[in-house]
Parts: C-alpha cells; structure tokens; sequence
C-alpha cells in the first residue's frame, strides 16, 4: 500500500531515529499532539516538536539534539516538497 507523504515522514521520524513519541508530564505525547489544525508547519518547527514529544526540551544537553533536529528537519523537507507546508498535510493517512 502506497504512504502519503506524512507517513512516510513519521515512518522516518519513528523506525529510523526510534522517536514514536513519549510520556510527558505523566501523559503519551506523540509529534501530532503539536500539529495544529489550521496555518503552515515549518520543517524546524516540526523537528523540535519530534524532541518534546519525547521529553527532550531544548535545555535536555544532549549532544545528539542538534544533529537528530537537522537530520529530521532535512527528511521533513525532502520528504514533504518545501521547508513549510500545511498544517493539513500532516495527517495520518487515515485522517485524510
């Protein structure tokens, strides 16, 4: 079965850096929580929303943030066509 370009997006994010999403403050937290329904994501913004998903905040020191963000950011750009896109566009394929 042919993935929309999200899913192939979140199939990078989560089976090749392992970021499926967390538990933050007590609660599951996935990258989509962040996604708002109306306006344009840009590929950095989704990036850090990936790292607080999985309780790693800005201030977490770890040497692989940076790199992770970059790389995720890059994925989101080649994957998705541009360094912005629709808010809609990151759907589930199911959500679609």
């Amino acid at each position: 079965m042919l993935q929309n370009r999200f899913d192939e997006l979140m199939d990078f994010v989560c089976v090749r850096y392992g970021y499926c999403g967390g538990v933050v403050d007590g609660k599951p937290m996935q990258v989509t929580h962040f996604i708002h329904e109306y306006g344009n994501v840009a590929a950095s913004e989704f990036s850090e929303w990936v790292m607080l998903a999985e309780d790693i905040g800005p201030d977490s020191n770890l040497d692989f943030r940076d790199q992770h963000k970059k790389d995720i950011e890059a994925a989101f750009i080649k994957i998705m066509g541009s360094a912005v896109v629709p808010a809609k566009e990151l759907r589930w394929d199911a959500e679609v």
